[in-house]
């Protein structure tokens, strides 16, 4: 199996890379399991009771960062891999591919690349400033105005993302189109991660 890790700053497009990678691979007849960090601290949330249903990513973030300050920084990798290894028990099939996206800092790479070595592909998906900025604003994933989208920008920086995009083994742009994107996937898929498959032993 191999595991690919998505990071980069909020807009830039990591979940629709990720997405379209996905279907790419399904296309080629490879099966793929998806993971959203964000899902880990939604699942949090619910345990907790506590309701988000305006989508704030502030309350996302804050949670988080609380899980990291209790439990260390890869604790939402280290609950991916839970995850992941309860949904393979009793001898179900392990799926050629694993998709994680939203890393955020170091400590959850290095819990990524602990657990799968040189089978774990960090992409990093940048877009430019202004590029992002539009991106933001015209999405509904969550409710933000452009203050609070600037200030969780600055928390993700200083959460480690920037790190992130710099040890990062793939890096790709995403300042055009989407068909631009769906060609950088297309080519990641052919050019680093259908050799990586071929090279795995059945």
């Amino acid at each position: 199996m191999i595991a690919i890790g998505f990071t980069g700053l909020s807009g830039c497009g990591k979940d629709v890379a990720a997405s379209i990678l996905a279907d790419i691979a399904k296309a080629h007849n490879f099966s793929v399991v998806f993971y959203q960090f964000a899902d880990v601290i939604r699942d949090e949330l619910k345990k907790r009771k506590i309701s988000n249903e305006t989508g704030s990513r502030e309350i996302l973030l804050n949670l988080g960062n609380e899980l990291r300050s209790t439990y260390g920084p890869g604790v939402l990798a280290s609950r991916i891999i839970d995850n992941f290894k309860a949904s393979i028990a009793d001898n179900k099939p392990v799926p050629n591919i694993l998709i994680a996206t939203g890393i955020r800092n170091k400590g959850e790479v290095e819990t990524l690349r602990k657990e799968w070595g040189e089978n774990f592909i960090l992409v990093s998906i940048q877009a430019s400033e202004n590029i992002r900025a539009d991106r933001k604003m015209s999405r509904s994933q969550y409710q933000e105005d452009k203050h609070s989208s600037d200030e969780i920008e600055k928390a993700d920086k200083y959460i480690g993302i920037l790190e992130c995009i710099e040890i990062s083994d793939v890096q790709i742009r995403n300042d055009g189109t989407l068909d631009d994107l769906k060609d950088e996937m297309t080519q990641f898929f052919q050019n680093r991660l259908l050799p990586a498959l071929s090279s795995q032993t059945p």
